[in-house]
Formats: C-alpha cells, sequence, structure tokens
C-alpha cells in the first residue's frame, strides 16, 4: 500500500468538474437548437411565401402550403418535446452539483447560492458586502420556460396559417 494518503476531496472534485463540463455541454446544445429550431421555421416560411408569391394559387399549391404548415407545427411540437428533454437534463447535472457541494465540498456553495440568488432576487458574495441583485425582468421567467412559450406561440402561428390557408379563397 502507498504511504500517500487519500485526499477525500479530490474524487468529489473531479466529479464536480466532470458535471460542471456536463452542465455547460448542455447549455451550449440548448442554444444551438433553438438556432436549428429557428432556422427551419424561418425556411419553412420562406418557402410557403415564395411558392404562394406568384399570386395564383392553385389547388396543387394550396395543399402544398397546407403541407407545409402542417410540417411546421410537426417540428415545433418535436421542438417542444426537446426543449422538455434538455430542461430535464439540465436539472439533472444541476441538482447534482448541489448535492456534491452540501455532501463533500461544504465549502465551495456556487449553485446552492444560485437557487437563493434567483429565488429571493439578491445575495451577498461576502461580509460586509452590498448585495448583488437580480432585476425584475430577469427574475420573471425562466430560459426553459420562454423557450416553450416561443416554441407554443410557433405551433399557433402554423396552426393558424394552416386554417387561413385551408379557408381563404384560392
Amino acid at each position: 500500500m502507498s504511504d500517500q494518503q487519500l485526499d477525500p476531496y479530490k474524487l468529489p472534485l473531479e466529479a464536480y468538474k466532470l458535471l460542471v463540463s456536463q452542465l455547460q455541454q448542455e447549455d451550449s446544445l440548448s442554444w444551438k437548437r433553438i438556432e436549428i429550431f429557428l432556422i427551419v421555421n424561418g425556411g419553412l416560411i420562406g418557402i410557403l411565401k415564395l411558392g404562394r408569391s406568384s399570386g395564383d394559387v392553385t389547388p396543387p399549391l394550396q395543399g402544398i402550403s397546407l403541407a407545409i404548415c402542417v410540417m411546421g407545427f410537426l417540428m415545433c411540437f418535436l421542438w417542444l418535446i426537446i426543449a422538455y428533454r434538455s430542461e430535464a437534463f439540465y436539472n439533472h447535472w444541476y441538482e447534482q452539483l448541489k448535492f456534491l457541494e452540501k455532501k463533500y465540498l461544504t465549502p465551495i456553495n456556487i449553485f446552492q447560492m444560485a437557487d437563493d440568488y434567483f429565488k429571493n432576487g439578491e445575495i451577498k458574495l461576502g461580509e460586509g458586502e452590498k448585495p448583488f441583485k437580480l432585476d425584475r425582468v430577469s427574475r420573471l421567467i425562466k430560459m426553459y420556460q420562454a423557450v416553450r412559450v416561443a416554441v407554443m406561440i410557433f405551433m399557433v402561428g402554423w396552426l393558424g396559417l394552416a386554417l387561413y390557408l385551408y379557408f381563404a379563397d384560392p
């Protein structure tokens, strides 16, 4: 056996670093997914506009337009599922980080303080320091809630557009 004594903080600290990396990666992937979502929806809107720009809307063109609206709606539905799953992974990594801080890395409380910060709207980072405050707008809605609302707005838009195209005179 080695003369070196195992550092009780080494393994939890390595796990903490790994989880922070996972959290960062999940956050980065979330933003990339948002970009792709917006590009796909913008592309479908562009195709729809391009196909209808001639002014002469024939029944086959109306069918294609409706199909594009259905595709847009389905893409939004899938995106909504992906957004929920992404939030679940993010929360999973986040909760594990808080657990490691409480159980093994007591002096570290970054993620525990973040919870207090977003819940109460302010934190003090040190004794005698003035509070660090979060403005009301930033406290209004969480990022993943905003993404879900945006996706639902797109879904309603696609549905409304499909209904309009279906009932509009060709």
